[in-house]
């Protein structure tokens, strides 16, 4: 009798381990998936949300590209004066002949205007994250043009800037009509001898041609069609992205 209730008791004990590991790897079970889903849900709204700010940055990538084209363009549209008057006084007129009919050649040789072209385009690739994928091709170009460009664009600003330093400090110190002409747009006849007949004039516009609109206005344009071209395929990359 004694034996018989010791082994229904060794039994009964068995049986509500068992029922209690059972109960207890449920449980264990279920609190797994619900970590797992957990961080799965977090590791979701987690990737939205780098989607989304990588989007913000990217339009804002597109934008400043848009916004340098337009900056290209607008130099390049008024240097197509300047080139037009260069061209007029040293290839359409004889170099022992006076230039004719031309009031504003007068001005070539003293102002230029500068490409308004910075690092924002890097620094807002900078802030992307790094993600090995088609976009990041694009935007590494993207950088990789722009530092190229700048490190040039930092030379010719420097050069064009000098040049017309330079004419300038040497019309003060060896003209009498300079003061007049700086101030009040007035040009007398030594005035317009110099800039009419003179070799020292066709001298400086022929070297600022060299050195500005020649090889300054081949860059612009080169990096107007690069940023162009890599924009588009950017634009392309932020519809899928934004889909």
């Amino acid at each position: 009798m004694k034996f018989f209730r010791k082994s229904r008791f060794n039994s009964l004990t068995s049986s509500s381990i068992k029922k209690y590991i059972g109960y207890a790897i449920g449980e264990i079970l279920l609190v797994t998936i619900g970590i797992l889903i957990a961080i799965w849900v977090n590791n979701y709204y987690r990737e939205q949300d780098l989607n989304s700010e990588r989007l913000k940055t990217l339009n804002s990538i597109s934008a400043s590209i848009e916004a340098d084209k337009k900056e290209i363009k607008r130099v390049i549209e008024s240097w197509k004066e300047n080139d037009s008057l260069i061209i007029k006084i040293l290839y359409e007129t004889k170099s022992d002949e006076p230039i004719k009919n031309c009031e504003s050649c007068k001005d070539v040789l003293y102002g230029l205007s500068f490409p308004y072209i910075n690092e924002k385009v890097i620094l807002q690739i900078d802030k992307l994250p790094t993600v090995a994928d088609s976009i990041s091709v694009i935007t590494d170009r993207l950088a990789l043009d722009y530092t190229a460009f700048l490190e040039v664009k930092e030379t010719y600003d420097e050069l064009g800037t000098g040049v017309v330093t330079e004419n300038l400090e040497y019309l003060k110190s060896n003209t009498k009509w300079f003061a007049a002409f700086l101030s009040k747009g007035e040009c007398d006849d030594d005035c317009l001898e110099y800039h009419n007949e003179s070799n020292d004039f066709r001298n400086r516009v022929a070297y600022l041609e060299l050195i500005f609109y020649d090889a300054y206005q081949y860059e612009l344009i080169t990096l107007y069609k690069k940023i162009n071209e890599l924009n588009e395929l950017l634009s392309e990359q932020i519809i899928k992205l934004d889909s």
